[in-house]
C-alpha cells in the first residue's frame, strides 16, 4: 500500500483527506504541525507528502516545504501543497520553495488523481534509476570479462556511433541542464560532486550541454568530447549519446535525458552489422523527408529568404558559412544543405572547441601532429575523407587552432582537384558554423584571412528570434504539436501565450523549444497554463493587467495586451482614439500590440523612452518593435 504523509494542521480536514485518501487505497499518516511533519519524513520513508498551505503555528507551509527539499533524499518525493484560499496567492512562494504542484481551493477534488500521476511519474523515475545502476553493475561485468580478449589495435576506419549497450558511465540530466544522478563511471570520468551541477559547468566549452539539449524525442549519438586532468579525475576523450525520456520531476513533470558515455581513449569500436546498416538505410530515408526548407516554419520575410536561401545553396558542393546567434538553428540549416541536396554520402558533425587540437586534428585529417607529408600508416581516414560525397559540418569554427585552419585551406584547395585538373568530390562538402563574423576574428588575428574569404563565398546569416518575432505563435503551435501529444496536450492558454510574447528570447528559437517541451510535460494534458512555464516567465504573468483594460468582454483576450499606463498618466477619454480596440476589430494578437504601443506614445506625447517604462519593456525592445509595424 502506498504510504503518504498529509502535514495539516486543522483536524477537520485532517479527517476529511485522510478518509477520501483511505478510501482511494492510500495508507495516510498525519502529523499536526510541520516541525513534525519535518521531522517524520526524515524517519519514515513516504511516496508522497502532502502539505496544507495554511499551518495555524511553527513554521510556514513555504519554510516547511524548503526544509523537505533540502534533504537530499526527499528531492524525488512527490510535494503537493494544497490550499483551502480561493486567491492562490501562496503558489509562487511555494513553488519557489520546491513544490512540485500548487492545489488552490477550488481544484482541492482533484487532489486524489494528481497525487496518482505524481506517484506513476516517481515510479517511473525509480525504474530509470534502477536501469542506470543495472547497466552500471553489467558494465562492470563484461568489461572485467572482456579485458583480455578486446584487442587494442587502433580502428582502420571512421566508426559509425551507435548507441552503445555498455556505457563507462551513466548521467541523468533534466530539462534545465543540471545532473540528477550519476553513476561510479561517470564520476571517475568526470570528477566528484557532480549532481546538482550544470553540464556546462562541468564540461565547460565543449557542446555538450547543447548536445544533451538538443536531444527532444530522439536519441543523439555519437558526440565527442575532451576533459582536461585535474585533481580527481584524468584527461580523456569521451563520446556521449543520449536517450530522452519523460519522467515526473520538478513542477510536476519534465523531461529527463540519460547520458550515456564511454571513454572513446581506451575503446575499439566494432564494424557495422548488416542489420545496422539496414536501420541506417531507412533512417537516412526519413531525414530526407524530414529536413527539408519546409522545416523551419513560418511567414515572415527573414523565414522566408532564409528557406529561399537554403533552396538555392542545397545542390551546391561548394562550401558555405552558417552564421547565427546561439540557438538560432544553425545545426538543423545544416542538415536540410546536407538532404536536401544530391549528396549520397554520410552526414558529419566535428565540434570545434569540444577537443584538443591533436585529438581534433585525427579526427579531422586521420594522422597526429606529425611532419607535413607524413602519415600514421594505423589511423583510419579522418572526417574530411571519410565523409566523401557527404557533409562534413565544422561547428563554430572560429574556435579551431590557426594550424588547422592551414591544413583545412590547403586540403580544400589541393583536395578537390586530380592530377588531370578535373574537378572531383575527393573530400566531403564542408558546411562551418559561426556565432561570431569571421571578418572580426580575422582582424583579431585568430583566423586566416584566406579560408575565411573561402568559406564566405556562399553565406547564410540565420535571424534571431527577435527578427521575425510575428512568428512566434506560429513556432510554440508547431511545437506543441510536436510535443504536446505524447503527455495529452491540446494547446495553450491565452494568458500563458501572452506571456511568451512578452519574453525576448535570448536563445532564440532553441529556448523556445525547450520551453515548450517541458511546459507540455509539467502540463500533462489539457492546455498549457502559466503556472507550467518556467520561474522567469512567471514572474512576467505578474506585470500583465488582471482584467479587461479595453473594450472587449473576453478577459483572456484582453491579457495579450501590455500593461496600460497608470492612472496618474492617462488622459481624458475625449471620443473614440486611434490606438483603441473595438468589437469590430479582428481579433489579432499583432493588431492589439501594434494599438497598444500607439497608446502608449500617445499617453507620453510621443516621448518613446517614458513609454518604453510604461509598457514595462526596454527600449531597444521598444524602437524594434516601433519599426517592425512602420510606426514613426
Amino acid at each position: 500500500m502506498t504510504r503518504i504523509l498529509l502535514i495539516d494542521s486543522d483536524p477537520g480536514e485532517r479527517l476529511i483527506q485522510t478518509s477520501r485518501l483511505g478510501d482511494q487505497g492510500f495508507e495516510v499518516h498525519v502529523a499536526e504541525t510541520g516541525a513534525r511533519g519535518i521531522v517524520e519524513v526524515r524517519a519514515t520513508p513516504y511516496e508522497a507528502i502532502l502539505l496544507a498551505a495554511e499551518l495555524e503555528s511553527g513554521a510556514s507551509a513555504a519554510e516547511v516545504c524548503r526544509r523537505i527539499k533540502a534533504v537530499p533524499e526527499l528531492r524525488s518525493v512527490p510535494l503537493i501543497v494544497f490550499s483551502r484560499s480561493r486567491s492562490g496567492a501562496d503558489a509562487e512562494a511555494m513553488y519557489d520553495a520546491g513544490c512540485q504542484t500548487f492545489l488552490p481551493r477550488e481544484q482541492l477534488e482533484h487532489l486524489d488523481r494528481v497525487l496518482s500521476t505524481h506517484l506513476r511519474a516517481k515510479r517511473r523515475e525509480d525504474e530509470l534509476r534502477e536501469t542506470a545502476r543495472q547497466l552500471e553493475l553489467r558494465c562492470r561485468r563484461l568489461e572485467d570479462e572482456g579485458a583480455r580478449s578486446e584487442s587494442t589495435a587502433p580502428a582502420k576506419t571512421l566508426p559509425t556511433p551507435a548507441v552503445s549497450a555498455r556505457p563507462d558511465g551513466v548521467l541523468l540530466v533534466d530539462g534545465e541542464g543540471r545532473l540528477r544522478n550519476a553513476d561510479r563511471g561517470a564520476v571517475d570520468m568526470l570528477g566528484r560532486g557532480l549532481v546538482g551541477k550544470h553540464l556546462a559547468e562541468i564540461t565547460p566549452n565543449t557542446g555538450l550541454e547543447a548536445f544533451v539539449r538538443d536531444a527532444h524525442s530522439v536519441a543523439r549519438e555519437g558526440f565527442r568530447f575532451e576533459v582536461s586532468a585535474r585533481r580527481d579525475r584524468r584527461a580523456r576523450i569521451l563520446r556521449a549519446s543520449v536517450v530522452p525520456a519523460p519522467f515526473g520531476g520538478e513542477a510536476g513533470g519534465v523531461m529527463l535525458r540519460v547520458v550515456l558515455l564511454e571513454d572513446a581513449t581506451q575503446r575499439r569500436d566494432k564494424p557495422m552489422t548488416d542489420a545496422a546498416r539496414l536501420e541506417q538505410g531507412i533512417l537516412n530515408e526519413a531525414a530526407h523527408s524530414l529536413y527539408t526548407p519546409n522545416l523551419l516554419v513560418g511567414t515572415s520575410v527573414a523565414r522566408t529568404n532564409l528557406r529561399d536561401r537554403l533552396r538555392e545553396l542545397a545542390p551546391s558542393r561548394e562550401p558555405v558559412l552558417i552564421l547565427g546567434d546561439r540557438g538560432t538553428g544553425k545545426c538543423c540549416a545544416a542538415r536540410i544543405l546536407h538532404y536536401t541536396g544530391e549528396s549520397s554520402g554520410p552526414f558529419y558533425q566535428a565540434h570545434c572547441g569540444a577537443l584538443g587540437e591533436s585529438t581534433l586534428e585525427q579526427q579531422l585529417f586521420g594522422d597526429g601532429p606529425s611532419a607535413p607529408g607524413a602519415k600514421d600508416p594505423n589511423a583510419g581516414p579522418g572526417m574530411l575523407v571519410a565523409a566523401r560525397d557527404g557533409t562534413l559540418v565544422l561547428n563554430e569554427i572560429g574556435r579551431l587552432s590557426l594550424r588547422l585552419q592551414g591544413r583545412l585551406f590547403e586540403l580544400l584547395g589541393q583536395g578537390a582537384l586530380t592530377s588531370t585538373g578535373r574537378r572531383t568530390p575527393q573530400v566531403s562538402r564542408i558546411i562551418a558554423t559561426s556565432s561570431t563574423s569571421l571578418e572580426s576574428l580575422v582582424a583579431e588575428g585568430r583566423f586566416l584571412a584566406d579560408l575565411a574569404k573561402m568559406l564566405s563565398h556562399h553565406r547564410i546569416v540565420i535571424p534571431t528570434l527577435l527578427q521575425h518575432v510575428e512568428d512566434l505563435p506560429t513556432l510554440i503551435q508547431a511545437f506543441i504539436e510536436r510535443y504536446g501529444p505524447s503527455n495529452g496536450v491540446t494547446g495553450i492558454q491565452e494568458r500563458a501565450l501572452s506571456v511568451l510574447m512578452r519574453y525576448d528570447w535570448p536563445s532564440n528559437i532553441g529556448e523556445l523549444e525547450d520551453c515548450i517541451e517541458q511546459a507540455c510535460a509539467r502540463a500533462q494534458g489539457g492546455e498549457i497554463e502559466v503556472l507550467h512555464l518556467s520561474r522567469s516567465l512567471r514572474a512576467l504573468e505578474r506585470d500583465l493587467p488582471k482584467r479587461p483594460t479595453n473594450s472587449l468582454e473576453d478577459p483572456d483576450i484582453s491579457h495579450t495586451l501590455h500593461p496600460m499606463p497608470s492612472v496618474e498618466h492617462r488622459r481624458p477619454n475625449l471620443g473614440l482614439q486611434h490606438w483603441e480596440i473595438t468589437t469590430e476589430d479582428p481579433v489579432s494578437l499583432e493588431l492589439y500590440e501594434k494599438k497598444a504601443l500607439l497608446r502608449a506614445l500617445d499617453e507620453c506625447s510621443g516621448d518613446k523612452l517614458e513609454a518604453a517604462r510604461l509598457l514595462n519593456v526596454g527600449k531597444s525592445t521598444l524602437y524594434r518593435k516601433l519599426k517592425r509595424f512602420g510606426i514613426a
